[in-house]
């Protein structure tokens, strides 16, 4: 995954009241960052989102099964072209 290094922008911190702020890393915390951002996260943050991380790893966290709401794993693969989830819950 090829990332751009930057810190986070303060409007897409706030997705973050949970968390260590400071301890959040753009790459290393690829994956949470992306999910979050996915399930929370309004046009600005989005657009952040795919700025640094590029549609393919987006896609690519969402194909995986990531553990995002289900409507919003629901969005996203239909957004990408995926197969519905296959999960129980799902139906």
């Amino acid at each position: 995954m090829s990332v751009k290094p930057a810190a986070i922008p303060d409007h897409v911190l706030k997705l973050f009241w949970d968390a260590d702020k400071p301890g959040i890393d753009v790459q290393r915390h690829a994956r949470y960052i992306i999910c979050r951002v996915l399930d929370y996260g309004d046009s600005p943050e989005v657009r952040w989102l795919f700025v640094t991380y590029g549609q393919a790893a987006i896609r690519d966290v969402v194909a995986s099964g990531a553990p995002l709401h289900p409507k919003t794993a629901n969005y996203w693969r239909k957004r990408f072209g995926l197969a519905a989830s296959t999960s129980p819950s799902s139906s």
